[in-house]
């Protein structure tokens, strides 16, 4: 009887236990509630585009798009969701077009509470196309786990010549010297301290 007990246990502890499969749009509004706003978007166009979602996704689109600093793509996506049939789709959609009316425009994008206060991370990668680079950082996720690091995260920049360029990043560290001391445990894949951007 005690061995039966402790089957699933060990199955479960070993990794043999059930998976879960989410769905893009769980997938996005996981991203999203993590402050990685970026990724929360390709995960609902991703939702979007497989149109596995109704007008979730364009909900999720319109979220993404608003904190990112896109009030214009927001605001198509938040009509779309006001027309849904869901009528608590159609509220938010609404509630969020009235709010938008409301508040003046921001030059800058709405920043995440980590993002205020950490200067450095550690930048796992650095890709010119986005999609390889939100492969990477899914891939990098598994990875991660374990190591008791933040999930991580995508980040847009400009390269010297001022093209985009798409840096996979995690961690969130006060000093160069708190990051370089991270990095060092030698639990992590390879990677750099950088400023964060």
């Amino acid at each position: 009887m005690r061995r039966l007990f402790l089957l699933p246990v060990v199955l479960v502890a070993i990794g043999c236990g059930p998976r879960v499969n989410h769905s893009a749009i769980d997938r996005s509004i996981q991203e999203y509630d993590a402050g990685q706003w970026t990724i929360a978007r390709l995960w609902a166009r991703r939702a979007h585009a497989q149109d596995e979602s109704g007008d979730a996704s364009a909900w999720m689109l319109g979220l993404c798009e608003y904190r990112l600093g896109h009030r214009d793509e927001a605001a198509v996506w938040f009509t779309q969701a006001a027309q849904s049939d869901d009528p608590k789709i159609r509220a938010d959609g609404l509630a969020m077009l009235e709010q938008m009316r409301a508040s003046p425009p921001s030059s800058e994008p709405m920043a995440s509470p980590v993002a205020r206060s950490a200067r450095f991370t550690l930048q796992f990668g650095a890709y010119r196309d986005q999609m390889n680079a939100a492969a990477a950082v899914e891939a990098l996720t598994a990875e991660l786990a374990s190591t008791g690091l933040a999930a991580p995260r995508l980040s847009k920049d400009r390269d010297s010549v001022g093209r985009a360029i798409y840096l996979v990043q995690a961690g969130a560290f006060a000093t160069r010297n708190a990051a370089d001391a991270r990095r060092q445990r030698g639990d992590l894949p390879r990677c750099i301290v950088t400023p964060r951007s």
